[in-house]
């Protein structure tokens, strides 16, 4: 099939995405594309990373591993596609309050569902959120003096046990501008994987200038090069918009010692 979308580029972003059940046979198409995986290989170089080594993956793609319900979420679709699921995390990327994804690692939700109806049971701040505005999320420690990122990992080992990861910041290690960032990370869902994502340019003006100044010419540029639009596929429905239940945590996840009490 074509997945092009023309010399003209995306004009609505639902284009970017590609249907769960088009995507779980059009990934299989194009991996046993030889000509096309080598293509991908040659592109990246010594930048092709060894966890996208063998089959396809399915991948969220967040600052840090954490379980919380858009992961297990994701990790349910990854099931529907038949792929083995990867966290891909950018652990040297700096922490911002104004950056809602990351604000919720540091300020945690836990919920419980009750009638159908879920209700925020507690929140906890791991982290003093004014005093780490601005350091790198792999140099901060929680207000119990655990290292953030392993907290987060921890939390996840014990809940879901062991997640194969692979941190994005390896791609910038010469000073690319987020926009040549991306363009190595949508190569990586020509046909070796295929990415869990949803972009929300309605409710988060951040999120928005982000998306049609980094997302969307990276993902031009990639189809350009390669003649396929990358593989990804939403996590949720796009009408949900600004949904932040998926940020928060299942009541379950409050186990003994997961949080010290401080």
């Amino acid at each position: 099939m074509n997945n092009s979308l023309g010399s003209n580029g995306i004009k609505n972003i639902k284009e970017i995405y590609t249907p769960l059940s088009v995507a779980r046979d059009e990934i299989w198409r194009r991996w046993n594309d030889e000509s096309l995986r080598r293509k991908v290989r040659d592109y990246l170089g010594k930048d092709f990373p060894e966890a996208f080594n063998g089959d396809p993956k399915s991948v969220l793609f967040r600052f840090i591993t954490t379980p919380n319900l858009e992961f297990q979420l994701a990790h349910d679709i990854s099931n529907l596609l038949g792929l083995g699921f990867l966290f891909m995390e950018f652990l040297k990327d700096n922490f911002c309050t104004r950056n809602q994804d990351k604000l919720y690692l540091g300020k945690m939700s836990f919920f419980h569902e009750d009638s159908n109806m879920p209700c925020v049971l507690r929140r906890n701040k791991v982290i003093n959120i004014e005093q780490c505005d601005g350091k790198s999320l792999s140099e901060i420690k929680t207000t119990w003096g655990e290292d953030f990122v392993e907290f987060h990992h921890r939390i996840t080992r014990e809940a879901c046990g062991k997640i194969n990861t692979f941190d994005v910041s390896k791609f910038k290690t010469n000073g690319e501008s987020a926009m040549e960032v991306y363009v190595k990370v949508f190569s990586l869902f020509i046909c070796n994987g295929v990415l869990l994502e949803n972009y929300f340019v309605e409710s988060n003006k951040d999120e928005s200038e982000f998306t049609n100044n980094v997302i969307k010419p990276a993902f031009n540029k990639v189809r350009d090069i390669f003649g396929v639009k990358p593989l990804i596929v939403p996590l949720i429905d796009c009408e949900e918009d600004g949904y932040l239940l998926w940020q928060y945590y299942p009541d379950n996840l409050t186990i003994e010692n997961a949080i010290p009490k401080t």
